[in-house]
């Protein structure tokens, strides 16, 4: 989008040499000021903004999507009837598959991460996976135990207490009441378990550690 509207501009009959340019993509803005990246589409939006910079006074800037900005929601549209009419724009034809696929990932990671921070749901497991990007790096082997843990729903006595299914939510081990963070951080009754979790964590971080870390 913005390589086409830097191609229209020099059309536009005006005194006002001043453009400001608006998009949504913020990743398409973080590729243009990169030096390091050199996608055809990147290198002509930027030989465009060089050129047109003798004549007019260029500025990028990035908005929110879907919040009702007009100027915004036409882009949109008239995006999205281009693609449903099968519309082909010859330098994009220049994009190979491969960028293509990653940048839609990239995409696709940053809006979950948006979502992922705004929501006021899954605030335990917010705690342990806090970055969408870290997370898909890891390979976990998903157990009913670590689901449990992790989202804070397992059959520990602080959440059957909760739900009114036992009368106290306190620890057998008598200290205070069963919340996974007390499995986890404090039960003498896992003293076992929380020395080898202790060992094993003490390679790469100090004791006590954040959820993130465990």
């Amino acid at each position: 989008m913005i390589l086409k509207v830097l191609e229209c501009i020099e059309n536009k009959q005006t005194m006002d040499k001043t453009a400001m340019i608006y998009t949504d993509s913020q990743i398409t803005l973080d590729k243009i000021w990169n030096s390091n990246i050199h996608t055809y589409i990147i290198e002509e939006i930027r030989k465009l903004i060089r050129m047109k910079n003798t004549r007019w006074n260029i500025t990028l800037r990035w908005v929110k999507a879907h919040v009702g900005i007009k100027g915004n929601e036409l882009a949109d549209t008239v995006a999205k009837k281009v693609a449903k009419d099968k519309i082909m724009i010859d330098s994009y034809k220049r994009v190979p598959k491969s960028v293509v696929v990653r940048e839609l990932e990239e995409e696709s990671i940053r809006k979950w991460q948006r979502e992922w921070t705004q929501t006021t749901e899954g605030r335990t497991t917010k705690e342990f996976f806090p970055d969408m990007a870290e997370r898909l790096k890891m390979k976990i082997n998903l157990t009913q135990n670590l689901t449990a843990i992790v989202t804070g729903h397992g059959k520990t006595r602080a959440y059957l207490h909760w739900f009114k299914i036992i009368e106290n939510a306190t620890c057998p081990c008598g200290k205070r009441d069963q919340t996974t963070d007390h499995l986890i951080f404090e039960c003498e009754l896992l003293t076992k378990e929380m020395n080898r979790m202790k060992s094993s964590i003490s390679q790469t971080n100090r004791w006590p550690t954040n959820k993130q870390a465990l």
